[in-house]
């Protein structure tokens, strides 16, 4: 330690250190021990004054930092307030998108809804005008049609030929076309059919026809008549005796000729309309129009024979109920030829009342065979066929009729007829027209 070289602290100002505040630095032992208390607490005081600047700047460094994180937070604070606020203002925009959404989901389905019904709404309205159109054509029978259609086609030709207006045609196209039917028709009545049938197109076709009220088409008419005066020939009665005769040529043990025979009796008892009976053809039978074997009702001596549809019953607003009695011991009698028809030719229940086995078939008697049939045994009677026909059963049943005293109101609902018509039918015999006389002159 000899050998450690010593310090030089030669020239240093020991006061100047304490004066930058290095403790006792340039103070020796005897001067600090000498030092003034008073001095001392100044010192002490400085000290202390010291301490507390130095707390209070960190109290200050404490305070500004404190602040500063309360504003970091405040700042954090805003922006979470934002964040909301933007996610709140996204959560409405989205639920009003959705909204928009469904009212335009919404919409194109009701507008769909409302295209299907109106699509609908015209199917039904074109099968409506479809539903018109047939219950249009409904409103005529078969034959009122079929009728129509040859009047219709006559005038057309008519007019196309004389180069004439037919729809509409005027009074004078009119004029000439009954002019020119009469060089074809005997009868002033089928002029009028036919100029009616023109009149029902126009009336079809929504256009006016006022020429029949027109005076120079009554007074053609009228002309006509006296021009063409004639009297239309009707077909000839059948009375029991014409029916006596025509028996004698019929083999009732064969199938068809009893099917025949039953079939004359029934349009002469009946009073019947050959539509009634029998239909046009085979195809056109319709069980509801012509009588069926299921409505044939036998109880004992009586047969109750139902008619659903005639001439005056087209819309099957009533049924006709027409009574056959049994006349015992005689070929004419309706309800023996029934049965006995019923039992050589058997048949169903909605089978038509007059069938003939053809090809080992049951085919029903049709109109032509029916008239065919007749004027063959009319002819074999050795009378005129071409004076006959199906209507002289209904003529001559109803004339038997009043000659036998039935009351003519009773013929007119026993023969289906709608009016006075029927008069027209009977035919007088000699001996009632001299009764007539004989009870005048009891009175003379």
């Amino acid at each position: 330690m000899a050998d450690r070289p010593r310090r030089d602290v030669h020239g240093l100002n020991y006061k100047s250190l304490s004066e930058y505040g290095i403790p006792d630095a340039g103070e020796t032992k005897e001067e600090k021990k000498l030092e003034d208390p008073s001095s001392v607490k100044r010192k002490l005081d400085v000290r202390d004054e010291k301490k507390s600047l130095s707390s209070a700047k960190k109290k200050l460094a404490a305070a500004l930092s404190l602040d500063k994180s309360c504003n970091e937070d405040d700042v954090e604070d805003e922006e979470l307030r934002c964040l909301r606020a933007e996610l709140k203002s996204t959560e409405d925009d989205l639920k009003s998108q959705r909204l928009q959404n469904e009212k335009l989901k919404l919409k194109e389905e009701l507008k769909r809804k409302q295209q299907e019904l109106e699509k609908e709404k015209d199917l039904e309205l074109l099968q409506l005008k479809e539903d018109v159109k047939v219950s249009t054509r409904a409103a005529y029978a078969l034959g009122s049609k079929k009728n129509l259609l040859v009047q219709w086609r006559a005038f057309l030709l008519f007019c196309t030929y004389f180069n004439m207006s037919f729809i509409p045609a005027n009074l004078d196209t009119i004029c000439c076309y009954a002019q020119f039917l009469s060089r074809s028709f005997k009868s002033v009545e089928s002029i009028k059919n036919y100029i009616n049938g023109v009149k029902v197109m126009h009336l079809m076709l929504d256009c006016s026809f006022p020429h029949l009220d027109s005076f120079v088409y009554k007074l053609l008419l009228k002309g006509l008549s006296r021009i063409k005066s004639h009297m239309p020939r009707r077909a000839l009665p059948i009375s029991p005796d014409i029916l006596l005769e025509m028996v004698e040529h019929f083999d009732l043990e064969n199938g068809s000729d009893c099917v025949y025979w039953c079939l004359f009796l029934f349009a002469f008892f009946l009073m019947s309309r050959k539509s009634n009976l029998v239909p046009d053809s085979c195809s056109q039978f319709d069980k509801n129009k012509q009588l069926t074997r299921g409505k044939v009702f036998v109880v004992n001596d009586i047969a109750i024979v139902v008619f659903e549809w005639t001439k005056t019953i087209q819309h099957g607003e009533r049924r006709l109920k027409i009574p056959l009695v049994k006349i015992p011991g005689s070929v004419l009698c309706p309800v023996s030829a029934y049965n006995h028809m019923c039992s050589k030719v058997p048949a169903s229940h909605d089978s038509p009342a007059f069938v003939i086995s053809k090809n080992s078939k049951l085919t029903p008697v049709t109109y032509g065979q029916f008239q065919r049939k007749l004027k063959s045994v009319i002819l074999k009677t050795g009378r005129d066929p071409n004076l006959y026909s199906s209507h002289s059963f209904r003529r001559g049943g109803a004339t038997f009729a009043f000659s036998s005293h039935v009351p003519s109101d009773l013929i007119q609902l026993h023969g289906d007829w709608a009016s006075d018509a029927y008069k027209i039918y009977l035919e007088f015999s000699m001996k009632d027209k001299i009764s007539v006389v004989r009870n005048m002159a009891k009175f003379v």
